[in-house]
């Protein structure tokens, strides 16, 4: 049994085994995150702005950094709810729930939390802009 994060920021149990979900995984499609949202209309009108939003969003995440070294809250909590609505404008649920974990962790003033949250939302910027950049570079010219 493992567990994971659903959109509306639960957990969810799942049994790998028997969930034909999990069975039909496809981890090249992993940096879109939303399943059959990568052949969608949304999806094809935004995916050339992807890069760019992820790279925004690594500016976002200094933005974070100096705030968190600052002790100042608000902005923290601020950034977190900016974080939490344009993630999931373009289908990444994973950065939106980020988002709003460090903002609730700004509220709290729990600079542990948002520590670990900060390098989190980082790494897994860094990995999405890999796999963009893996994604872009293989297409033929």
């Amino acid at each position: 049994m493992v567990y994971y994060e659903t959109s509306d920021l639960t957990y969810k149990q799942v049994n790998l085994e028997e969930s034909q979900q999990w069975q039909q995984w496809d981890e090249s499609k992993e940096w879109d995150e939303c399943g059959q949202y990568h052949q969608s209309k949304e999806y094809q009108e935004y995916k050339d702005l992807v890069p760019w939003y992820l790279s925004q969003e690594r500016e976002v995440v200094l933005l974070l950094e100096k705030a968190l070294a600052q002790q100042d809250f608000e902005q923290l909590v601020t950034l977190g709810d900016q974080i939490y609505g344009h993630g999931g404008s373009f289908g990444f649920m994973r950065i939106s729930s980020l988002g709003k974990k460090i903002e609730l962790a700004a509220i709290a003033t729990n600079t542990t939390l948002l520590t670990r949250l900060i390098y989190s939302l980082k790494a897994y910027l860094e990995y999405l802009l890999f796999i963009t950049n893996e994604q872009s570079s293989s297409k033929p010219s």
